[in-house]
């Protein structure tokens, strides 16, 4: 309990509060003190002759001490988020810097001196105005933005920033803490591309496992011949690998005494020509799989009948699925096939997969060019084959797509074509801006617009 008054006795013996020979020569042996305490502790006493009686200076005494004690918390916090390694940045209601820390010094390039004042947006080249509207109505936002340092190499940062209101004062401000997490997203992309190639080693190990099994120790040389840059095509992997399997079982006992197996992987592109020839065919790139044997060939009087389901020229060795299963998942990919043979010198199996990326004489800004009578679903991806997997997707559903490859593309084909869209898919990582952060400038200019969110090949809706 802090006492008003303080009565000290002794005082020759109690060099605590007075000089010995001070109290000897004044022969004082009792004093009365107004004790000072700061924070419930006592740092002193005051005369009480001096302060005519009065504790009302030893309580501003004390808030004296109490005021430079806080002083020196604040300052020793500011140094400990001045050194910090995150970029710690306070902003005011202009986007103007009010604080710019040595973090923020050595993530961006750019000094205290040549920041402080100036406005974040021509600082960094990015705008806020989307976060910030979540910030003033939500007043917290977190997520990733892609930036560029002052030599303008890109940075991607984690970053935190929160609405700050002072109730004495009218305003606010806004405090930001940057993470740089360039390094770890390189990282994650490295391992996703390790993951895509194990899986296409395994698939393709896998296929040379069970071809070993079949040849095994028959006497049949296997030649394969794989073009270059082979198009991408929308199938499953194992239903491939079942119809290169079941043709090479062909092939195998089309050869009972041995001879050459050919596989083939190329691509092709079909004309309106080929197309009218073909009726199961259509204008486009295809990936195509040929595989040719040297046996005894298919005589022609049964050639109409090898896709049937259990028929079989092998005799009780065959079940009569093999082609049929052949053809059902060639069919299954919108695919089809060509067979020739000849008795006595061999059989070729060619089998067409329509790739992703169908041909097209007209450029880009063509087929941006909208029907009013049609609606719309725009993607927004920036890498290629990505989008047009997306594409074809969508068209195979009979939906009409529009492609735009980054943000700013996309801005442009809204504005040119609000009443006509009526949905949005939009990929999280995108080349100039992150995928939310467009979401908000999309909602600003179409609030009712739905829009799908593409992020680690999950999907939400928004």
């Amino acid at each position: 309990m802090n006492l008003n008054y303080l009565i000290i006795e002794n005082l020759q013996e109690r060099a605590e509060f007075i000089r010995k020979e001070l109290a000897k020569e004044f022969n004082l042996n009792s004093l009365i003190a107004i004790p000072i305490y700061s924070e419930n502790e006592f740092i002193g006493v005051c005369d009480k002759k001096k302060t005519e009686l009065s504790p009302s200076l030893a309580v501003q005494i004390a808030r004296v001490f109490e005021t430079k004690k806080s002083i020196a918390k604040i300052q020793e916090l500011l140094r400990l988020i001045d050194i910090s390694d995150d970029a710690i940045i306070v902003l005011d209601e202009e986007d103007k810097v009010l604080f710019w820390n040595q973090g923020a010094e050595k993530l961006y390039g750019i000094s205290k001196m040549d920041a402080l004042g100036k406005n974040i947006n021509k600082i960094l080249s990015y705008s806020y105005e989307a976060i910030k509207g979540k910030l003033i109505s939500k007043r917290k936002w977190i997520g990733e933005i892609e930036q560029r340092k002052s030599g303008g190499e890109r940075i991607l940062v984690g970053s935190f920033m929160e609405l700050v209101k002072n109730e004495e004062e009218e305003g606010y401000k806004i405090f930001i803490r940057n993470t740089d997490i360039t390094f770890i997203r390189r990282l994650q992309e490295q391992l996703n591309r390790a993951q895509k190639l194990e899986s296409i080693g395994n698939l393709a190990s896998g296929i040379a496992h069970d071809l070993n099994n079949i040849f095994t120790p028959k006497n049949i040389d296997i030649k394969i011949e794989i073009s270059g840059e082979l198009h991408p095509i929308l199938g499953d992997p194992t239903s491939i690998n079942q119809v290169l399997l079941n043709l090479c079982v062909n092939a195998k006992d089309a050869m009972p005494n041995g001879g050459v197996l050919t596989i083939k992987v190329e691509n092709v592109y079909i004309d309106e020509d080929y197309a009218k020839w073909n009726p199961m065919s259509k204008v486009g790139d295809y990936v195509v799989i040929t595989v040719a044997d040297t046996g005894i060939g298919i005589p022609k009087d049964v050639m109409d009948k090898i896709f049937d389901p259990y028929f079989t020229t092998k005799g009780e060795k065959g079940t009569g699925l093999g082609l049929s299963t052949v053809y059902t998942i060639v069919k299954e990919h919108e695919g089809f096939i060509n067979v020739y043979s000849e008795e006595g010198k061999g059989t070729v199996f060619k089998v067409y997969i329509p790739a992703i990326s169908n041909h097209k004489n007209k450029k880009e800004e063509d087929r941006k060019e909208i029907s009013e009578k049609k609606s719309y679903v725009l993607v927004v991806e920036d890498e290629k084959h990505i989008r047009e997997i997306v594409k074809d997707m969508l068209e195979r559903n009979n939906l009409n797509v529009l492609l735009a490859e980054n943000g700013k593309e996309a801005v442009k084909i809204l504005e040119k074509n609000k009443e006509l869209i009526n949905l949005a898919i939009v990929d999280y990582n995108l080349s100039d801006v992150k995928g939310d952060v467009l979401i908000g400038e999309i909602k600003a200019m179409l609030p009712e617009l739905k829009i799908i969110l593409m992020k680690n090949k999950q999907y939400s809706c928004r």
